[in-house]
């Protein structure tokens, strides 16, 4: 799992721009995202909405093992 907090003027120039920086489409199914502020604007300041995105990757498919290479321990008998 990956995830980004980003700033921006509104929800969603910040949504777009942490899905850009992830290089994810912000429409693919494994994106999701929380607001964490909201934008506010104030009287000679504004405060910009700041969000996380998440993207969920598939797990990888653990490799199979082969085990025509190895060789059983030989005993002796006496």
């Amino acid at each position: 799992m990956r995830e980004i907090e980003m700033t921006g003027k509104t929800v969603e120039i910040a949504v777009q721009a942490a899905c850009d920086a992830l290089g994810v489409d912000r429409d693919d199914i494994n994106v999701s995202y929380e607001v964490l502020d909201f934008p506010v604007k104030k009287l000679f300041k504004s405060i910009p909405a700041r969000v996380r995105v998440t993207v969920e990757e598939p797990e990888a498919a653990p490799a199979a093992v082969s085990y025509t290479h190895l060789t059983l321990p030989t005993t002796s008998r006496v």
